[in-house]
Formats: C-alpha cells, structure tokens, sequence
C-alpha cells in the first residue's frame, strides 16, 4: 500500500486513486496531486465510517467519487463537490446524517443509486443541468422539501426489490419543479412521492414516462400540455 501524509493511494493508468483516510483531522485536505501525478478519484469506502471529519476539501483534479467513499461520516456537515466531477458513486454519502445541503454542479453526469440515502439532516439539493443518469432511491430518507429536475435527465432507475425511485420516500418533498427546456419525464422519476401535491408540466414536454408518478398519493393537480 501507497502512502502519503494521511492518505492511503493506488496509481493507476490515467492517475492516483485515494484508497483510505488514516488522519484525525476535522477537515482534511485531499492532495490534487503526488508526485506530480494527478489524483483523480476518491476511491470505494476511502472516508467510509469516519466519525471526525466535518468538512473535506476535494480539490478539482478528482474526477470521481466512487462507491461508499463517505458512508456513514455522521459528523460531515459540507462537502463541496468541484466542478470537474462527472460521477458519483453508489451509496457514496449514505447515512452523512448532519449533512444538510448539497449541490451537484454541472459536470456531474450520473449520480448512482442510494447516493445520499439517510442524510436525515439534509434540506437543500440543486441539481443543476447536465445530470443524465439518477439512481434508485438516491435521496430517500432526507428532509428535502423542493427540487429543480434538469432538461438533461433522460435515465432514471428504480429498486427492483422495494420499486423505489430517486426521491422514494422524501417525506417532505411537496414543491417540484422541471426544467422549462425539458422535453421528456424520465420513467419512475416521482413514483412514491407521496407528499407531492401539485406540479407543473412545462410547455415543451412531449413524453412523460413509465409509472412517472405512480404512487403520488397526495398529488391533487396536474395539467398536461398540448405539446405532450
């Protein structure tokens, strides 16, 4: 095993992998390069169970963050995700439980199933365009009360076991928004939003998807435009 300072690291063909965290530090500072190499990715479970950190910097070379990177960091409270990153992993933030907002910039094309599951404290999510791909119940169990559905999400997956979708059981999810430019509803996108009351389809849409908000059992308006 690799190391440098308080980081554990793999070199691979296109650039270092962090593999472990091994500091004690509130609020460490990932390197952006060792040995001149640049490092590109937060590697599966690297900060997994760290019970310290309250706050990481991830410097722009990082790429990825892979699967279970920060899971159950239960005292990280803000992350700042930079704009070079182009995926997050599964269940990469799941359980972060005084995590309260977050924001996906636009370089972030897919964000994987059960991404920020359990971040019971979380309030405030943008998901800003150019997202493509949303996993099955990547914000379950959080606090978020509003979103912003980007005109680039085309791909949305559910949980064959539980049929949850991205936003399954978001409580106090009432407030949804869609992009003015969007022209299609990915399929299972809002199903089992069941706090969702009221959304508003935008003139440009032409196709709303497979079971796009079945289970919505709160959901008391809807018009569809002629353009659908």
């Amino acid at each position: 095993v690799l190391t440098y300072e308080n980081y554990s690291y793999k070199v691979t063909e296109n650039g270092i992998v962090i593999t472990a965290y091994n500091g004690s530090e509130a609020n460490p500072v990932i390197p952006s390069a060792i040995d001149e190499t640049a490092v590109i990715s937060i590697g599966n479970s690297a900060f997994a169970e760290n019970t310290s950190i309250t706050a990481v910097t991830i410097p722009s070379s990082i790429t990825t963050i892979e699967n279970k990177a920060f899971k159950n960091c239960t005292k990280l409270e803000k992350i700042t995700i930079p704009g070079n990153i182009t995926t997050i992993g599964a269940e990469a933030f799941i359980s972060c439980t005084n995590l309260t907002e977050i924001e996906i910039p636009s370089s972030v094309k897919q964000i994987n199933h059960h991404a920020f599951k359990n971040c019971t404290k979380l309030e405030k999510l943008t998901l800003n365009e150019g997202l493509t791909k949303l996993g099955y119940e990547a914000f379950t169990n959080t606090k978020i009360t509003s979103v912003t559905i980007p005109s680039t999400l085309t791909d949305v997956y559910i949980n064959l076991v539980t049929n949850g979708g991205p936003f399954a059981g978001c409580e106090l999810l009432k407030d949804i928004t869609i992009a003015e430019e969007a022209t299609k509803i990915p399929n299972y996108l809002f199903k089992n939003c069941t706090q969702l009351e009221k959304i508003t389809i935008p003139g440009n849409m032409v196709t709303i998807g497979e079971e796009a908000f079945i289970s919505c059992t709160n959901l008391t308006e809807i018009e569809i435009p002629s353009s659908v």
